[in-house]
């Protein structure tokens, strides 16, 4: 998971301050809203959907390995 996230990082660096307004939003904080156009806003949604389905197909597996 820590290399997909490096991976995730390093293609698209506006990954972190999304996920850092993520992180505030579901804190109850303000966050800033990011200001991106189209392509970079489709970048970020493309890296944070792979991240989500990443971690839960590694929750997934790391639960059927248990039983």
């Amino acid at each position: 998971m820590d290399r997909m996230l490096m991976w995730s990082l390093k293609a698209c660096p506006l990954v972190d301050t999304a996920l850092q307004a993520l992180r505030r939003i579901s804190a109850g904080e303000p966050a800033s809203i990011l200001q991106l156009d189209l392509a970079e806003r489709m970048l970020v949604t493309r890296h944070l959907e792979q991240l989500a389905f990443d971690a839960t197909a590694w929750t997934l597996w790391t639960r059927q390995a248990i039983f």
